[in-house]
């Protein structure tokens, strides 16, 4: 897995706007029950791919875990996109 990390690391470097490194990684760091690190890497591919309200939604769901109470309302909010929801439950 930390091979893994590194060469995700080293794609983002090289191609920073790419989604995919990041969301690779943060299959990993869920593997790995690192919450907070897959939140961390969870915005930076919901930033990226703006439009994408299912990142937007697990990053809400895992910010709410986190007791991130602000950042969950902020990223529950942006992955409403059409969807008419309102609220973290």
């Amino acid at each position: 897995m930390q091979l893994l990390k590194k060469v995700c690391l080293c794609v983002c470097i090289a191609a920073p706007h790419s989604v995919e490194p990041y969301l690779t990684m943060a299959t990993i760091f869920e593997e790995q029950g690192e919450d907070q690190e897959q939140l961390k890497v969870l915005l930076v591919a919901a930033t990226l791919r703006r439009r994408d309200y299912d990142i937007w939604l697990k990053c809400a769901y895992l910010a709410k875990k986190l007791h991130n109470t602000e950042l969950a309302e902020r990223c529950f909010s942006k992955g409403n996109g059409e969807r008419g929801i309102d609220r973290v439950g």
